[in-house]
């Protein structure tokens, strides 16, 4: 299995739970994991989650952005920030 070096990853825990409503820092940490796998299909791309509407605190659908890159010891993926889905 493919090592991926994570970054920003409390940046996303912290959003997440902010924008969330009850889902917990495991839900987050979970939602990184599957991201790992997504990253592991896809390295080299540019990646998101959806949160539904229905799991956000204001009601609105959200997206949360990662990259993907090939580095010489692995994956690389960043976190990159989340926007409402328009």
């Amino acid at each position: 299995m493919q090592n991926i070096q994570l970054i920003n990853d409390i940046d996303f825990i912290e959003d997440f739970s902010k924008v969330t409503t009850n889902l917990t820092t495991r839900d987050a940490e979970d939602y990184l994991e599957y991201m790992c796998g997504k990253a592991r299909e896809s390295p080299d791309s540019n990646l998101f989650l959806q949160c539904p509407s229905q799991a956000t605190k204001n009601g609105i659908s959200k997206i949360f952005d990662f990259s993907v890159g090939t580095k010489k010891n692995g994956l690389t993926m960043t976190y990159t920030g989340y926007h409402d889905d328009k």
